[in-house]
């Protein structure tokens, strides 16, 4: 399943990513950046508010999803417009292919 959470600047878009995270079982989660995106953190994800966690990151470029072990069914990637769209397009479909 892919689920794409869009809006303006300071609409909630983390806080809803870090809240959905949240609600999932411990371990079954990974949250991803780009790792240009050092405003707040260089190994968090940080919403506007200072909620944070743990957070991966991926090269803008080249995007490469970690391989999910049998505990973990998600990968939820935060600030996606920082990426290049065509190698985040093709890495997101040779995951789901895989799902």
């Amino acid at each position: 399943m892919l689920i794409i959470i869009g809006g303006p600047m300071f609409s909630g878009k983390t806080t809803w990513l870090i809240n959905y995270l949240n609600k999932l079982p411990v371990g079954s989660v990974l949250m991803a950046k780009p790792n240009i995106d050092t405003r707040y953190s260089e190994s968090e994800c940080v919403s506007h508010n200072g909620e944070k966690v743990a957070a991966i990151n991926l090269d803008i470029t080249h995007p490469v999803f970690p391989k999910f072990d049998n505990k973990t069914n998600t990968l939820l990637i935060d600030e996606l417009n920082f990426f290049e769209p065509i190698a985040l397009i093709k890495e997101i479909n040779k995951h789901l292919k895989e799902g």
